[in-house]
């Protein structure tokens, strides 16, 4: 819980007019970039006028990090903006990205927007400004259903404390379950005075009406996860691509245990990859790599970056995608199988750390649902597979039906392997459920351990893989 306030107080701004008056709130969502909403931008510029306009306004909007010590002052340029639409009983649109005009405190740091299928119920803690309160308070409550708009309605359930009110817009939104950054506070219910009743705009809705989010998100990252390839008829009502909710623990150990950021992008280009120190592709569906995206990702991992893939039972056919190109050259590819539980599909495969590995230790088991095995050619070696005597067996798929059952003499199959490919590193993964948030917090299996030990062997804070212990 600690962690996670500091993450909140790290980002957090309080935006005010010329003279210091708080008006609203904002956050920071990459190095030297503040989100908020427009009509919190109208208010610190003194002219409601420019709160419906869909030009970008003019003029310094004034800003103090609040919680940092000295709450140090910026000023701030508007660089996107999505004025407030619709009747104020419906509004929509309603954000702005302020870019510092100099550096950013030390001590302040982004915070990445998380995208949660179902939010309702979840407990959330907010920050902000309301009339004669300098200082800012606190409030907390309960997340309810979307509105017509995609906006969510939030309620304060409790009998004593602040609800969402008026000086809270702009800010962001925690669950404080998980810690995650799920949108930014909108509005409150200022028509209906006995109401506890305000609204958040979800990090999906942000996501569709600042067209910047994830490009700005991207630019601090270190560690890149592609999104730009799980849509198409998988997700046909998303306009724009967000990080599976499932991911989120993955990317925080990032964060905490390697002191490197993480971040999404939808674009995979040599632009985009520069900066990057590791991309992950967590299982493609449904979308093929472009001949553009595959020379640049093999040009980025040869002249030293670092890539970790992941597929899923059935291999590229299965998903209607093309892994294998991306992955050509490294001698790593995924085979259109599926190794499974022999008891129950549900019951987890266990796989071992492959010998003379320093990855995971030989007796040390991971645990996945469902995987499809990978073949291997030199340089690659294995660091994952099923036991002899482990409870796996192997179907093998051909356009997408079931042609042969194979269960092996020795009933071993490689589900994880790494490869130098150039100056760069490489790790595959058959199945993209070894890090989801069940599997890192399965009882019985290292899928922890393997997770950091792979991170810091493909980001180099360890020796080779393959090295004897």
């Amino acid at each position: 819980m600690e962690s996670q306030l500091a993450d909140f107080k790290a980002s957090y701004v309080r935006i005010g007019t010329e003279d210091g008056i708080p008006v609203g709130a904002g956050f920071l969502v990459s190095e030297g970039h503040v989100l908020t909403c427009a009509h919190v931008v109208a208010a610190a510029l003194r002219d409601d006028t420019i709160e419906a306009q869909a030009e970008v306004p003019r003029g310094r909007v004034n800003l103090n990090f609040h919680f940092l010590r000295g709450e140090p002052h910026r000023t701030a340029t508007v660089v996107h903006w999505q004025p407030r639409g619709g009747p104020v009983t419906n509004p929509s649109g309603d954000s702005a990205v302020l870019r510092l005009t100099e550096n950013q405190p030390d001590e302040a740091r982004p915070i990445r927007l998380t995208a949660t299928n179902d939010l309702f119920g979840h407990g959330f803690r907010a920050h902000g400004f309301p009339r004669d309160t300098d200082s800012g308070v606190w409030a907390y409550g309960v997340v309810r259903d979307p509105l017509g708009n995609g906006w969510l309605q939030v309620e304060d359930t409790k009998e004593q404390g602040r609800r969402i009110e008026k000086g809270f817009s702009g800010g962001p939104v925690q669950d404080q379950a998980t810690g995650r950054f799920v949108g930014m506070v909108a509005a409150s219910s200022e028509y209906i005075k006995a109401a506890k009743v305000g609204y958040i705009i979800p990090t999906e809705v942000l996501v569709r009406t600042c067209s910047d989010l994830i490009s700005l998100q991207e630019r601090s990252s270190d560690v890149l996860f592609d999104v730009g390839h799980k849509q198409d008829d998988y997700f046909p009502n998303e306009s724009q691509p967000l990080l599976d909710e499932d991911y989120n623990l993955f990317a925080r150990i990032i964060e905490s245990h390697l002191e490197m950021r993480a971040g999404q992008t939808n674009r995979l280009n040599r632009d985009t990859l520069t900066s990057a120190k590791l991309l992950v592709i967590p299982l493609p569906l449904h979308v093929r790599f472009t001949d553009d995206e595959i020379k640049d990702i093999r040009a980025y991992v040869r002249k030293g970056g670092r890539l970790l893939a992941l597929s899923h039972h059935g291999g590229d056919p299965h998903h209607r995608t093309n892994l294998n190109d991306v992955l050509m050259g490294s001698g790593i590819s995924t085979v259109p199988d599926t190794v499974m539980s022999t008891e129950d599909p549900l019951v987890r495969v266990t796989a071992f750390g492959s010998p003379g590995n320093t990855i995971l230790g030989e007796g040390e088991r991971v645990g996945m649902p469902l995987a499809c095995s990978l073949e291997l050619a030199p340089p690659a070696q294995a660091i994952l597979q099923t036991s002899e005597d482990s409870n796996s067996y192997k179907i093998r798929r051909v356009g997408g039906s079931i042609t042969e059952v194979d269960k092996g003499s020795s009933g071993s199959f490689v589900v994880g392997a790494v490869a130098r490919y150039g100056n760069g590193r490489v790790a595959v993964l058959g199945s993209w459920t070894v890090f989801t948030e069940d599997s890192l917090n399965s009882e019985g299996f290292e899928n922890r351990k393997f997770l950091l030990n792979l991170l810091r062997w493909l980001v180099g804070h360890d020796k080779d893989a393959t090295d004897k212990k």
